[in-house]
């Protein structure tokens, strides 16, 4: 099981990709106006107080436990590392309404 967040990011491109030969690029006067591609985000909310972690690791423990227990492994490697809108409960609705905001916004 994964215990981290995950985002997978799928853009599938019209011709001229790498695959076909043609080294991805064409004339200016060849690219289609609009590009041809999709975009999918695939976000893993687990910053939260659940049931199964609090029997296994304690009552209080979330994942945000890992980011904060973080320890440097080499020299200039900077942990822990402090979010920027601090340890957020993804149980709070405005919580997420806020990280849905700004992904859509992205």
């Amino acid at each position: 099981m994964m215990k981290c967040l995950t985002a997978l990011l799928i853009a599938t491109l019209g011709s001229g990709s790498l695959a076909n030969g043609e080294g991805g690029t064409k004339p200016a006067s060849s690219v289609p106006s609009t590009p041809k591609y999709t975009v999918a985000v695939y976000y893993w909310p687990n910053f939260h107080r659940d049931a199964y972690h609090q029997s296994k690791k304690g009552e209080g423990w979330t994942e945000w436990e890992i980011v904060k227990n973080a320890r440097p492994k080499f020299q200039g490697h900077n942990q822990p590392k402090v979010p920027l809108w601090g340890y957020r409960d993804e149980s709070d609705p405005k919580e997420m309404a806020r990280s849905i905001d700004a992904m859509a916004d992205a």
